[in-house]
């Protein structure tokens, strides 16, 4: 079953930040083109508000369908309005919005805040249409958390775009070492010991980022503690010093006592990590499917295999929860009646089918997306084709710390987690972090 977030009181005016995402830079860039010549008189025209408007492989996979699905459908006009910049993606989003003329379909990436455009009826409730198709629908993985939220019925977004977190080796590395892929933690513990023994440092952490150390966190408890205890931070049935919480924090300390992370962690930073694991510095490198490409074309790039993180061999049951979860998503406008509705769902489906993920990705030489799919290996790197397999049965958590509906707790915990390794106790971290939570709920 999908969980829910639960729901911000922000206004709508203030919450288009949550469409942009996390990139704000880029061109600018506008792709305004119908791809129709001639006379649109008696046809559909369906507007779309998307960043999918670079030169980029992702985008021009993108432009490709909206092509097929226009010369395919002569009755349907598509208007593309799609910017790649975020700052101007967001300001056509609220001009839109305020003015009571938004697209047809528009990207956001949800959370919390995005429930109040459900609420307002900004975006369209999509349940009736995932439920009426299984045959596009069944195939999605379970990464609607962030358009499902606790107080307001429905589903508001089809995830377009997909991350999960895994862990990237160097084969030859393994190989001196005589080390087998790790599956559980305790094998991981083993294997990182031994490379320490070889002198190589096992997995560097540039936690001077502090989200690496973020991301370890809510990796280790979703492994230990399931993907319930994102439902119980958000409900408040579970505190940040809970004891369960203290061990996630323990582990991760005796990882850096013993070496596992290399030295100065707090000092080193995600660029220099990423740099010690391509001059083979480092055997692995905790990193989410976004680094496929990256690792691909980096100096070691048909040394480098992938495996999920490993799981408690005292709690299997949560071997397949995963960090990870959708990024982009396309939702359409709720104020769509007739033609202009049924030809924006024809749309969307279109371009979120498995058919058309199969075409990104093999466009793209890569890459994973949010669906089930079949991976052929003569056209898509073996590192896609493993992150595609391994994430068949998974199940997907975001940041835990995300869930929680205090949003000062995002850079609490983190900053608390950095704050561990440059020499506080596990204990008094998640006292802390705690502390934060009890302080602003007063």
């Amino acid at each position: 079953m999908f969980k829910k977030i639960a729901v911000s009181s922000l206004s709508v005016a203030m919450l288009a930040g949550v469409l942009a995402g996390c990139g704000g830079s880029g061109e600018g860039k506008e792709n305004s083109s119908s791809g129709t010549s001639g006379s649109n008189e008696g046809k559909v025209k369906i507007r779309i508000l998307t960043r999918l408007a670079s030169e980029q492989p992702n985008a021009v996979a993108f432009q490709d369908k909206v092509k097929e699905f226009q010369e395919l459908n002569p009755n349907i006009v598509i208007e593309d309005l799609s910017v790649e910049d975020g700052d101007t993606f967001n300001t056509k989003f609220k001009t839109s919005v305020a003015s009571g003329n938004l697209p047809e379909i528009f990207a956001n990436y949800g959370g919390a805040a995005f429930a109040e455009y459900a609420k307002s009826g900004v975006a369209m409730d999509l349940t009736e249409v995932l439920e009426g198709d299984k045959q596009w629908s069944e195939p999605f993985l379970d990464v609607f958390d962030n358009w499902r939220f606790q107080d307001v019925p429905g589903t508001y977004a089809v995830p377009y775009e997909f991350f999960a977190i895994g862990v990237f080796y160097n084969k030859d590395l393994f190989s001196q070492a005589n080390i087998q892929v790790p599956t559980t933690i305790g094998e991981f513990e083993e294997a990182m010991q031994k490379l320490k023994d070889a002198g190589i440092v096992p997995m560097a952490l540039g936690e001077k980022d502090s989200w690496r150390g973020g991301h370890l966190y809510s990796v280790l408890a979703n492994k230990l503690m399931g993907d319930q205890v994102a439902d119980d931070i958000l409900n408040r049935k579970i505190k940040y010093d809970d004891q369960r919480f203290i061990d996630v924090l323990e582990l991760m300390k005796s990882w850096q006592k013993k070496g596992f992370f290399g030295d100065n962690i707090v000092s080193l930073d995600t660029t220099a990590e990423k740099n010690m694991f391509h001059t083979e510095k480092t055997a692995m490198h905790m990193d989410g499917s976004w680094y496929i490409g990256e690792a691909i074309k980096s100096p070691i790039g048909d040394k480098i295999g992938f495996f999920p993180f490993p799981y408690s061999e005292d709690k299997p049951e949560y071997k397949d929860v995963w960090m990870g979860g959708a990024g982009m998503a396309f939702s359409i406008s709720g104020t769509l009646e007739g033609e202009k509705k049924e030809a924006a769902i024809k749309f969307l489906k279109f371009v979120t089918s498995e058919d058309a993920f199969k075409y990104y990705q093999e466009v793209q030489q890569g890459g994973v997306f949010p669906v089930k799919m079949e991976v052929d290996p003569t056209k898509v790197d073996p590192l896609s084709v493993s992150y595609s397999e391994a994430i068949k049965n998974a199940t997907f958590r975001s940041e835990l710390y995300a869930y929680d509906p205090l949003p000062q707790m995002f850079d609490t915990v983190r900053n608390n987690i950095q704050g561990m390794f440059a020499g506080m106790a596990p204990d008094k971290a998640a006292k802390s972090m705690q502390d934060q939570v009890d302080k602003l709920l007063k």
